[in-house]
């Protein structure tokens, strides 16, 4: 009896074993986590680099609530971008200033002006355009065309090749006086002194600073004049007419002046600081 007792006790023992087999066989297999997703990468937002207008336009057409804006008769508005300097004219005076592009607008620094007296259509065309670039505009520039706005007014100008003018048999009158180095701003020249500057083909120059009036010897190597000694008149010049022959003639005693004649026909002349005079073709 003992015997039989055990080998139900193992069979069952056995059949037990054999069930949970038979159970285990049968369930379906744990699934495994699902492996977590690592988040995309973010797209690059790194803006495009803002556009710069550089170079020489000319106006092609002005208008304000959508109808035309006709400029003065027999003028238009000339905008020079060149290594973050614009100069700008529009029949009258010529005004000059830094520029700088964000995204789609056109940031204007301060416009220093020449001081002529022009008829008024010219005189009161120059303060309405002073004030439309003063709005810093937005702007689009598309091929050779560039058109600037500023609320309800839309100027569009066309590239222009630019100036062939001469540097010499000019009379280049002298509208700013930059000073500060490269970084430096260009000044407008007190109301009522003129200084001018005529370079012959003989090689001499015709010299009249601001007050005084003389004339020397030049050379010109590339983009570099190098001035000879400039024999003046010896009046005695105080104020605003002395300041700017001191000015001139710091310049021109430079050993080498570098020059420099921009699409919109004005030169300028740099010491090796930076420091200079802008004049413009009479």
């Amino acid at each position: 009896m003992r015997s039989m007792k055990t080998n139900l006790k193992i069979g069952g023992a056995l059949a037990a074993v054999l069930l949970i087999a038979a159970c285990n066989a049968g369930a379906a297999p744990t699934a495994s986590p699902a492996p977590t997703a690592s988040p995309a990468p973010s797209a690059s937002s790194s803006a495009a680099p803002a556009a710069d207008p550089a170079g020489t336009y000319v106006s092609t057409g002005v208008t304000q609530d959508g109808a035309d804006f006709p400029l003065a008769p027999n003028s238009e508005v000339m905008l020079v971008f060149q290594d973050g300097q614009l100069s700008v004219s529009a029949g009258c005076n010529t005004m000059n200033g830094s520029y700088s592009v964000d995204g789609d607008q056109l940031l204007i620094g301060t416009l220093a002006s020449t001081q002529m007296a022009c008829e008024e259509p010219l005189m009161t065309q120059d303060q309405w355009l002073a004030t439309f670039l003063d709005s810093d505009p937005t702007f689009a520039l598309s091929g050779e065309v560039l058109t600037l706005t500023s609320g309800a007014t839309v100027m569009t100008l066309s590239a222009s090749s630019g100036s062939d003018q001469a540097l010499t048999g000019t009379t280049w009158v002298l509208n700013s006086v930059i000073s500060g180095g490269l970084d430096g701003a260009a000044v407008s020249i007190p109301e009522g002194v003129e200084a001018t500057l005529t370079f012959n083909d003989d090689g001499s120059v015709n010299v009249s600073p601001g007050c005084n009036t003389g004339s020397g010897t030049y050379t010109v190597a590339g983009d570099v004049i190098t001035f000879g000694p400039i024999a003046l008149t010896r009046m005695a010049c105080a104020g605003p007419a002395g300041e700017v022959e001191n000015d001139v003639l710091i310049i021109l005693g430079t050993e080498a002046v570098q020059y420099a004649i921009d699409d919109a026909g004005a030169l300028t002349l740099r010491d090796a600081d930076g420091n200079g005079l802008i004049f413009t073709a009479q």
